[in-house]
Formats: C-alpha cells, sequence, structure tokens
C-alpha cells in the first residue's frame, strides 16, 4: 500500500508512504538504481501525515502526494481503521540528483469532490491534469473519476462517462499507453477482479456511442483536455482466457517433445 516512483532523470525510484505494524507511515526511501543502494531522504518543509493507499503522480521534477488514509491496515471486507484524506502534497525533487528535496501542501481553492482521493484510488497525469479513478474503504467503494489541474490548483467538474463504467473498487492497476489513452486493470471489488478497461480522453464536439465501446467524430483535442470526457470500453474477456491457455498449450508441447526426446535417447 505504499507507491513507488521512478524518476529517470534522476536515476532513482522514491518510495513513500504504506503501513507496518499497524502503523502508517511516511518516510520517504531512495533505490539508486545505479549504483543499487537504498537510502532514507532528508527532505525540507513541513512532512505529510503518515498514510497508506495513496497516489504519487510525477508531473515534470515533482512528484504530487494524493489522499489515502491514516489506518495502519485494509482488512478487505473486515472493518476498517483511520480515516480517508483528502490533501495534496508536492514533493519538489529538483533539477538535479541530490539536490535536497522540499515537502509543499499545495491549497485547493475549491471545495474537493467527494470520494476524489480516498484510500486506493488510482490516478495518472494527461497534459497538466492528474485524473484520478475509484478507491474508498471496502465498505463505500467508489468507481468516481475526477480531474485535478496542477497550474490553477482547482478540481475540475466531473467529467462525463460514456460507454459501460467500471464496478466500484481500490487498488486498480493504471497503466498509460499515449496522451489519450490509458489502461485500467483489476482491483478489488468484494473479489479480485481480472477485468481490463480501455479510459480514452478527448475533448471532442460529437461523440457516437455503438456497441463495442465509443467512438468520436470532429476531434478537438486541447492542451490539458480541458472538455474532458472518458469513454470506457472493457476489453473482451475471452483474449485474455485464449492467451492463458496458448501459453498453457505451448508448454505442455514443449514438455511432451522434451520427454519424446528424452524416450527416443534411450
Amino acid at each position: 500500500y505504499h507507491t513507488a516512483t521512478y524518476v529517470a532523470t534522476h536515476g532513482t525510484v522514491l518510495v513513500f508512504g504504506g503501513f507496518a505494524q499497524g502503523r502508517p507511515l511516511c518516510q520517504l526511501e531512495c533505490l539508486d538504481v545505479v549504483a543499487w543502494r537504498w537510502s532514507v531522504a532528508l527532505i525540507a518543509g513541513i512532512e505529510p501525515q503518515p498514510r497508506f493507499g495513496h497516489s504519487a503522480t510525477l508531473v515534470g521534477q515533482d512528484i504530487i502526494i494524493a489522499g489515502g488514509c491514516t489506518g495502519g491496515h485494509n482488512h478487505k471486507g473486515m472493518g476498517s481503521d483511520g480515516h480517508e484524506l483528502d490533501d495534496l502534497w508536492i514533493l519538489a525533487l529538483g533539477e538535479h540528483p541530490g539536490e535536497l528535496m522540499h515537502w509543499t501542501q499545495i491549497i485547493v481553492r475549491d471545495p474537493i469532490p467527494a470520494h476524489a482521493m480516498q484510500r486506493c484510488h488510482s490516478s495518472f497525469v494527461a497534459g497538466h491534469k492528474i485524473i484520478f479513478l475509484f478507491g474508498g474503504p471496502s465498505h463505500a467503494l467508489s468507481n468516481a473519476v475526477t480531474s485535478f489541474d496542477v497550474r490553477t490548483k482547482k478540481f475540475g467538474p466531473e467529467p462525463t462517462v460514456l460507454g459501460h463504467a467500471p464496478r466500484p473498487r481500490h487498488g486498480a492497476v493504471v497503466a498509460k499507453l499515449d496522451d489519450s489513452t490509458a489502461i485500467v486493470f483489476g482491483g478489488w471489488s468484494w473479489l479480485e477482479m481480472g477485468d481490463v478497461h480501455f479510459v480514452r480522453l478527448v475533448g471532442c464536439n460529437d461523440v457516437e456511442t455503438g456497441p463495442n465501446g465509443s467512438r468520436t467524430r470532429g476531434v478537438n483535442r486541447v492542451e490539458g483536455f480541458e472538455r474532458l470526457m472518458l469513454p470506457f470500453c472493457q476489453v473482451y474477456k475471452g483474449w485474455i482466457i485464449r492467451c492463458t491457455l496458448g501459453t498453457f498449450g505451448l508448454a505442455m508441447i514443449a514438455c511432451l517433445a522434451a520427454w519424446c526426446i528424452k524416450i527416443s535417447s534411450w
């Protein structure tokens, strides 16, 4: 329930938060991927409250730490401790490796949307905005989608979700493919999920929705996706099943061939 952020310009992986022995953490640890050496970072400024289930999004030379929970465990379906957080922090990394990092809390100018940054939410960056998805304690899971503008320090209006939105969950993994597309995989929603969804970010004047998801016409892309829409379309699960069976079949053929070769050598 910690975060690990790779910063290519510094050659480090920064690990923050999580919990251990029933207590949330606020320590920042650095892994030097050149020397393969761990160290505990010294950071100026007032540090955030200890937490787990937060997100850490790299924006330029800053990491934005968002939300999470103050509890010391996340026993799914067995009650929750701590409280949900909705604060945002900037960890300024500096231009060069070895510079002193600095914590600064972001003062959000407008009300923060409910469920935006609860425990185990997911996030990814799109232009100068951070997209927050899902999250929440086991008794109040969410499939909400919100966006935060890093430049204006404001949350945008709730985006229009087209297509079939995934069921509420937390702990989903999000991988960004390009400036307008990300993939959401799995998570927990009273059972371990194995579904895959595309998230397409488009600014458009006209949207056509079909049975296999959404297609856009007259696309009017603007920097940072000012007119934000997120069509969801679930990937055909049979593809995953076929790939799994295909891999298993190839493994069985390889084992059978090796066995036949061994028999013939006798």
